[in-house]
């Protein structure tokens, strides 16, 4: 199967960087699914993206509280698998820079491009590891085109 639950462990995680870094977010309701498929974007492998729901998957994408996802967030699971715990919040604090909420009653929940080829915010969180989604690249590369020798290129995170 292409797609599945990734666990309670991973939305734990995902809770505790909603609480202390993405505030906005807290109350709106985000599956999080695993992609076993490897996904590109041009010469880049894609770690993991996130969409807001539409009508259409609202009515399909239900919680357990019968509640409909706002959000829908996909993380490559072989990649996923060999990142280390402070790798994987990283990549979860990413996605989560997509989301937006505005004041608008009918679709409150949106999807925001990057401001640069990362997020302003994650340019002090992470200045001690600048080359984190370098680092992700080369780990996505090794997972899923081990015979290739030739370094990739940074990893992309989203599309």
């Amino acid at each position: 199967m292409r797609f599945e639950d990734v666990g309670n462990q991973i939305y734990h995680m995902m809770e505790e960087v909603i609480t202390n870094e993405h505030t906005h977010l807290v109350g709106a309701s985000i599956c999080i699914m695993f992609d076993n498929k490897k996904r590109k974007s041009g010469d880049r492998y894609v770690l993991g993206r996130i969409k807001s729901t539409n009508d259409e998957l609202k009515a399909f994408a239900v919680n357990e509280n019968g509640q409909s996802y706002d959000y829908i967030m996909y993380i490559d699971k072989e990649v996923w698998l060999r990142l280390d715990e402070e790798d994987q919040k990283k990549l979860i604090y990413h996605e989560l820079c997509h989301c937006k909420i505005s004041d608008s009653e009918t679709a409150p929940y949106k999807i925001q491009g990057h401001e640069i080829e990362t997020f302003y915010s994650e340019i002090d969180r992470n200045s001690e590891d600048p080359r984190w989604a370098e680092r992700m690249g080369l780990i996505a590369a090794s997972v899923h085109d081990p015979e290739n020798n030739e370094a990739p290129n940074e990893g992309e995170l989203d599309e």
